[in-house]
């Protein structure tokens, strides 16, 4: 899955129309009304914020004053068609006094779109898991050195009665993940979910 990394921004300027998009990772509506409602502070004289954006499967888009599907209909067809998710793209217009008609309007909004998302770091991200796990002070060395020269990411480790690892595998590597630790630990050590998504 792409999504994206750091924010991209874009200005255009067509017959004395400005428009000002802006592109950001958005995981979720909260952070999506969130980012509207910086757009409107950032832009309080705009004469409309249009905006578009998903992530997962749920889809959301607005002509933000413009007349209807001049707007958010053209920016997140600009979205779907890069494949990107997760993401929030907001274009403030400030009108200036000519009329663009529907055809230059849609082409302005996801030309704004296209150049924000342009502008932005584009990540992929790929599904995974987060396990956390337990061995003894005698395994963590020769566990540290496996998991050093490994797809597998370290995130934490903490030292109390044993040692508590938590650690982040990519799905592809999953079932190479719990073969080795089984064969480093002669099974008898067995990984915990404690996280799923796409990192």
């Amino acid at each position: 899955m792409k999504t994206v990394g750091t924010p991209g921004q874009s200005y255009i300027e067509i017959k004395n129309s400005k428009f000002h998009g802006f592109a950001v990772h958005a995981a979720d509506e909260t952070v999506a009304q969130a980012e509207i409602g910086a757009a409107k502070q950032r832009h309080p004289g705009a004469s409309a914020h249009a905006y578009a954006y998903t992530y997962d499967d749920y889809v959301k888009f607005h002509d933000g004053g413009e007349p209807g599907g001049t707007a958010g209909l053209p920016m997140m067809e600009i979205i779907k068609k890069q494949g990107i998710s997760n993401v929030i793209c907001i274009v403030s217009r400030y009108y200036g006094g000519t009329h663009l008609g529907a055809g230059g309007l849609a082409r302005a909004f996801g030309l704004a779109c296209a150049a924000a998302l342009g502008n932005a770091e584009i990540k992929t991200l790929k599904q995974a898991r987060e396990y956390w796990f337990s061995v003894g002070y005698t395994l963590h060395g020769k566990i540290e050195h496996w998991l050093a020269n490994s797809p597998f990411v370290l995130l934490d480790t903490q030292f109390s009665a044993g040692v508590d690892l938590h650690v982040l595998v990519f799905a592809t590597d999953d079932d190479g993940f719990k073969q080795q630790l089984s064969e480093i630990t002669s099974g008898s050590v067995v990984p915990v979910i404690i996280g799923e998504g796409h990192y």
